[in-house]
């Protein structure tokens, strides 16, 4: 079970290691305490504790489509995260790995979201075979599930404000990434898109308030509204000869900014009075 959501340490090199792969300095030195229970740890390998520590801060400030990630287990140079079932053997390791100079921190699990774009990103230190697999195996799919649930859900809070249409279409394309297929887009979560004339546009899903349609064509794209109108619609079947000004008309109330009324004393007497 385990061995399909995540590589093994032996697959995964690292440049400061002479190209040999990460588990070398484990061999001999990876058994757990006597009767120690398993616990699941993870290291960051490759970064200084500042360094890594500056990523996440970065990484939970940023919006989704703002966030790059350093960990790639294929790659020599970047930044390894290692799940070990024991805490003993995960604090060994860190040592191990000092002594060929690389710097390895232990992450919270609440720190994974912000390190790794994909569970399979994670690196298990064990051996096919290993007896700890079935005892860990439910666990780490606890954890694999844990992850997508939390990009889901904060996709869903995006979702309810989208700065623009391009944000909106790259949050429903990675939540239908998340799930391995398109997810319906329900109306209530699409609250902010404008009901424009000839709303029933023939594809469109949405009109942002930043003027563009937003549609499915293999992916959620978007375009602005008079061009798709252009390419996709019939205008013989509208009847509105000036459809464009009417919804940049549109667009232009929907964007005013709402005014505050400021009451004096004597309307509110006024109001008191009425009421």
């Amino acid at each position: 079970m385990t061995r399909k959501y995540m590589p093994l340490l032996r697959e995964a090199t690292h440049a400061a290691l002479m190209a040999e792969n990460l588990a070398v300095p484990m061999r001999g030195r990876n058994a757990p305490l006597p009767d120690e229970v398993s616990e699941i740890r993870y290291l960051a390998l490759g970064e200084p504790a500042a360094k890594i520590e500056l990523h996440l801060d970065n990484q939970r400030n940023s919006m989704p489509w703002e966030r790059h990630w350093i960990c790639d287990p294929t790659h020599p140079n970047s930044v390894k995260v290692i799940a070990f079932v024991y805490r003993s053997v995960a604090e060994s390791a860190i040592s191990m790995y000092a002594e060929f100079g690389v710097p390895t921190i232990e992450v919270t699990e609440s720190d994974l979201p912000f390190l790794v774009e994909d569970f399979h990103q994670i690196l298990l230190a064990a051996e096919d075979r290993d007896p700890v697999l079935l005892v860990v195996g439910l666990r780490l799919g606890l954890v694999q599930e844990w992850l997508r649930r939390h990009r889901h859900d904060e996709i869903v809070q995006c979702l309810k404000d989208p700065k623009s249409a391009r944000h909106a279409c790259w949050l429903l394309n990675e939540r239908d990434k998340l799930f391995g297929r398109k997810v319906v887009a329900d109306i209530n979560e699409l609250a902010w898109s404008l009901r424009v004339t000839e709303w029933d546009i023939l594809q469109c899903k949405a009109v942002h308030p930043d003027g563009n349609a937003i549609f499915f064509e293999g992916e959620w794209r978007f375009m602005p509204l008079t061009n798709f109108w252009r390419r996709y619609c019939n205008p013989a079947l509208s009847p509105h000869r000036d459809l464009p000004d009417i919804w940049r008309l549109e667009l232009k109330l929907a964007n005013r900014p709402r005014e505050e009324v400021v009451l004096s004393d004597d309307d509110d007497e006024d109001l008191a009075v009425f009421i």
